[in-house]
C-alpha cells in the first residue's frame, strides 16, 4: 500500500513539473523575423500618362506599409498593390516602408523612368470635322497647356501624302491637328501623323513670332536667345491668337533662332508655335537627295520601323519651300517632299527619334 502511493506521489510530481515547463515555453517570447521590404512592378519604363503597377513582395509578416511615390498620382497608399500614373518625363524614385507586428521597419525604393509620350495618329473618318482632325489620346486629352510637335509620316508601305501646312489647336477637350489652308481633311484619310507631347517647360514652350521682317519672325526665349548650338522643333499652333499660316516653315539662327516662311510669304502677325529644345536632336544635310527624298543614317533610326521620327526645316543656306514628311524603306529613314519636287541639295533638318528617349 505504501509503495503504491509513493508511486502516485512521484507520477504526479513529474506530471506537475512537466506542466510547469510546457507554461514556461509558451510564456517565453519568440523573436518576430526581421522585415525584408520588396517591391515588384509592373515595368520600370513608361511613357508620360502611363500607369505602373506597384506591389508589396515583402518578406515576412506585415503589419503596415506606407507607399510615397515621387511624380506619381497617387503620390502615397497603404494599400498592398497600388497604381500610379505619371504625367512628365523623368527619373522617380518609388519607396515603400514596412513594419511587423513588433514595429520593426524596412524600407525598400525602385526607380521609375518616364518617357516623353509619343504616339501615331491617324486620319479616319471617325475623327475629321471640317479642315481637321482629333486626336484622341490620353496625353492630350484635357490637357490644354501639352506642347505638341507633329510631323506626317507616310509610313513603311503605300502611304498617303498630304501636301498641306499644318498646325495644332485645342478645341471641347481635345487637341486636333488642321489644314492651314482650310481644305477638308476627308481628302486626307489614312494620313499618319507622328506626335510628340511635351509638358511646358524651359525646353518646351509656345511662343509668339516677334519683330516681324517679311517672311521671318524672332523665337523669343530665354532657351534660344544668343544659344546658336540650340536644337529644336517646331509645329504651328493655332492658339488663342487664331492665326493661320499656309506656308511651309523652317527654322534660322541669325544671332537669334527664328521661324521662317520658306516660300518667302509674309509671316502672320501674332503667329503661334510650339518649340521643343533638345540635345538629342540631329541636324542632317540632304547632301544628295534622290529626287523629292532624301534617306539619312542615325544610330537611332536605321533598322527602326516601328521609330517614331520628327523633323523640322533648318535653313543655313538653301530653300526647300515645300511641305516635308518622313518614310520609312530599306532600313532607313527618309525625309521627303510631299508634292513630290526634289529637295533641293544641301537642304538641311532637324531629326528626333523617340528611340533616344
Amino acid at each position: 500500500m505504501k509503495s503504491i502511493k509513493k508511486l502516485n506521489f512521484r507520477f504526479f510530481f513529474f506530471i506537475l513539473i512537466g506542466g510547469f515547463i510546457l507554461q514556461s515555453s509558451k510564456c517565453k517570447d519568440t523573436p518576430e523575423p526581421t522585415p525584408v521590404a520588396v517591391i515588384t512592378s509592373s515595368s520600370q519604363s513608361i511613357m508620360a500618362y502611363e500607369s505602373i503597377t506597384f506591389t508589396d513582395a515583402s518578406i515576412s509578416t506585415v503589419a503596415s506599409r506606407e507607399w510615397v511615390i515621387d511624380g506619381g498620382t497617387p503620390s502615397s497608399s497603404t494599400a498592398a498593390s497600388v497604381t500610379a500614373q505619371f504625367t512628365k518625363e523623368g527619373t522617380y524614385n518609388v519607396k515603400l516602408t514596412i513594419k511587423n507586428t513588433s514595429g520593426v521597419s524596412n524600407s525598400a525604393t525602385v526607380s521609375v523612368v518616364v518617357k516623353p509620350a509619343t504616339f501615331v495618329h491617324t486620319v479616319s473618318a471617325s475623327n475629321i470635322v471640317s479642315n481637321w482632325t482629333v486626336l484622341d489620346n490620353p496625353a492630350t486629352n484635357n490637357n490644354p497647356s501639352a506642347i505638341l510637335i507633329v510631323t506626317q509620316n507616310w509610313g513603311s508601305s503605300a502611304g498617303v501624302y498630304h501636301n498641306k501646312a499644318i498646325g495644332v489647336w485645342y478645341s471641347g477637350g481635345k487637341w486636333t491637328i488642321f489644314n492651314q489652308n482650310s481644305t477638308a481633311m476627308s481628302a486626307s484619310a489614312g494620313t499618319k501623323f507622328n506626335v510628340l507631347v511635351k509638358q511646358p517647360s524651359d525646353k518646351a514652350f509656345v511662343v509668339t513670332a516677334s519683330s516681324i521682317s517679311g517672311h521671318v519672325g524672332n523665337l523669343s526665349n530665354a532657351a534660344l536667345n544668343g544659344n546658336a548650338n540650340a536644337k529644336l522643333l517646331i509645329t504651328q499652333n493655332y492658339g488663342v491668337s487664331s492665326v493661320y499660316n499656309n506656308n511651309p516653315i523652317g527654322l534660322w539662327y541669325n544671332g537669334n533662332w527664328t521661324v521662317y516662311n520658306q516660300n518667302l510669304a509674309a509671316m502672320p502677325a501674332n503667329a503661334q508655335f510650339n518649340v521643343v529644345v533638345d540635345d538629342r536632336i540631329s541636324i542632317i544635310t540632304a547632301s544628295a537627295p534622290a529626287g523629292n527624298s532624301y534617306s539619312f543614317s542615325l544610330a537611332s533610326t536605321d533598322n527602326q520601323p516601328d521609330a517614331l521620327v520628327f523633323a523640322s526645316q533648318y535653313w543655313t543656306s538653301v530653300y526647300n519651300p515645300n511641305e516635308i514628311g518622313l518614310w520609312y524603306t530599306s532600313g532607313k529613314w527618309s525625309v521627303f517632299n510631299q508634292n513630290l519636287v526634289t529637295i533641293p541639295t544641301n537642304a538641311k533638318f532637324m531629326v528626333l527619334s523617340n528611340k533616344q528617349f
